[in-house]
C-alpha cells in the first residue's frame, strides 16, 4: 500500500496529481502530525496510541485559575463564575465565564447558544443583586484577535451612559472587535 505523507500546503497539489483515486485521512484519525494520502480502497494507516482530550481547564489560563487568586468571586456554581472586571468601564462591570476552558467566540457552535444565554442570565441576576440599572446594560464579548484573555468571558456593563470615551470605543456594539450577546446568539443560530 502506497501512503504519501504531506503537509497542509501540499494537499491541493497532490489531490490534483492523484485524483480521483485518493482519500485523505485527518491526522487525528491515526495520531500523526501530517495528513496522509492513500489510494481508495486502502485501509487507513494504523492508529498510534493517543487520546484526544477535550480540555476542561488550561493550566496556563488566568481565568481557568481565577479561583486560586485573590479575586473576589461574586457568583459561583459548578459550571460558571463571575467577578468584577479589573479595569471597569462603569460602576457595574462584571465578567461571567464558563469554568470549562473555551478559547473565545470563534470556538462556539450552534450547540453553545444555551451557554451564551446562561452567561447573560447570570449577568442579569448579578445586576439585580447589586441594584444596578438593568435597562441600561450591555452584554457582549470581544472578538478575536481583540481578546486580552484567551478564555471566553461575557462583559456585563451597566449603566452604559457612564462609560467614558475610551470605554465606548472598546465596547462599541457589533464592531469588528466587540459583539453583543444577542448578536452572537443570532449568529450561532444561523450556523
Amino acid at each position: 500500500m502506497e501512503t504519501v505523507v504531506l503537509e497542509e500546503r501540499g494537499v491541493e497539489k497532490l489531490k490534483k496529481r492523484y485524483s480521483p483515486s485518493i482519500k485523505i485521512w485527518h491526522p487525528l484519525q491515526f495520531g500523526a502530525s501530517n495528513a496522509r494520502l492513500c489510494r481508495l480502497g486502502d485501509q487507513p494507516p494504523p492508529r498510534k496510541d493517543f487520546e484526544f482530550k477535550m480540555t476542561t481547564k488550561d493550566e496556563k489560563c488566568l481565568f481557568c485559575n481565577i479561583e486560586d487568586t485573590s479575586t473576589e468571586i461574586i457568583y459561583k456554581d459548578d459550571t460558571y463564575l463571575a467577578f468584577k472586571d479589573i479595569k471597569p468601564a462603569t460602576a457595574h462591570h462584571y465578567l461571567v465565564i464558563p469554568k470549562k476552558h473555551i478559547k473565545n467566540t470563534s470556538s462556539l457552535h450552534t450547540s453553545d447558544v444555551e451557554l451564551v444565554k446562561k452567561l447573560v442570565e447570570i449577568g442579569e441576576n448579578i445586576l439585580k443583586e447589586k441594584s444596578a440599572n438593568i435597562e441600561e446594560t450591555m452584554y457582549g464579548f470581544h472578538v478575536p484577535p481583540f481578546t486580552s484573555i484567551q478564555h471566553l468571558h461575557l462583559h456585563v456593563i451597566s449603566p452604559i451612559s457612564e462609560m467614558g470615551f475610551i470605554s465606548r470605543l472598546m465596547f462599541r456594539p457589533n464592531s469588528y472587535w466587540f459583539i453583543t450577546a444577542s448578536s452572537l446568539v443570532d449568529k450561532l443560530e444561523k450556523k
